[in-house]
């Protein structure tokens, strides 16, 4: 994860690069911060692709 200035917030090292990224996010703590509704600035946003 980074921010509007391209500075890494986060990274989680855990699975090699063949794990899908879906997977990725379910193990993350930003998926529990988003699926609680924790953030509140409403000027954040998740971009993903399809995946």
């Amino acid at each position: 994860m980074f921010d509007a200035n391209c500075l890494i917030k986060d990274i989680v090292p855990r699975w090699p690069g063949a794990v899908h990224d879906a997977r990725n996010l379910r193990q993350s703590g930003l998926h529990q911060i988003m699926e609680q509704n924790l953030v509140h600035d409403q000027h954040q946003y998740l971009l993903g692709d399809s995946g």
